[in-house]
């Protein structure tokens, strides 16, 4: 096991940091380290989503395909997140399609296993669902910004984006 791997937690994951202990304990025995490799299609549109994934020092992007071709990006979910909470919680498919833009260690569980936590614990259902609430604003902001600033005010805002993504 290569170095990182041992010593990282699941608790580099902020959002897996924020949760009380009694709620950690709970998932803890079901979260599972992977390496996300750069480049990598964790889900695609409309894909069964298996995993909720807490990125530790990967960064993830939601993107979605306009009709014409092109591909925006929605949201970037780094350690302060986890990838698919809204998609599992409901329909248990991607909203778009998730890549890995930067490699890193994550925290994976299965999508089953979270849901039963979200029935079983409501201080955990609370902050997860407070956090999907936060990342709503940022995502909208994100998709204003694309309509109404230039392309180097917008590659600019990606740049801090990943750089505060990044620590």
């Amino acid at each position: 096991m290569p170095l990182a791997s041992r010593q990282s937690s699941h608790r580099t994951n902020r959002l897996l940091a924020a949760l009380p202990r009694q709620d950690f304990a709970q998932l803890a025995p079901h979260l599972e380290r992977v390496e996300l490799k750069k480049g990598i299609v964790l889900y695609e549109t409309h894909e069964s989503m298996p995993f909720v994934y807490f990125p530790h020092e990967a960064i993830v992007s939601l993107m979605t395909d306009l009709p014409d071709g092109r591909t925006v990006e929605m949201a970037v979910l780094g350690s302060e997140a986890m990838v698919g909470s809204a998609s599992t919680l409901v329909t248990r498919q991607s909203l778009g399609h998730h890549v890995v833009h930067i490699a890193g260690l994550a925290s994976r569980i299965d999508t089953a296993v979270l849901h039963r936590a979200f029935e079983d614990r409501p201080t955990l259902r609370k902050l997860f669902l407070r956090s999907d609430e936060a990342l709503l604003p940022q995502a909208l902001q994100t998709m204003a910004c694309k309509i109404v600033h230039s392309v180097e005010a917008r590659c600019c805002r990606w740049i801090l984006t990943m750089r505060d993504r990044a620590s």
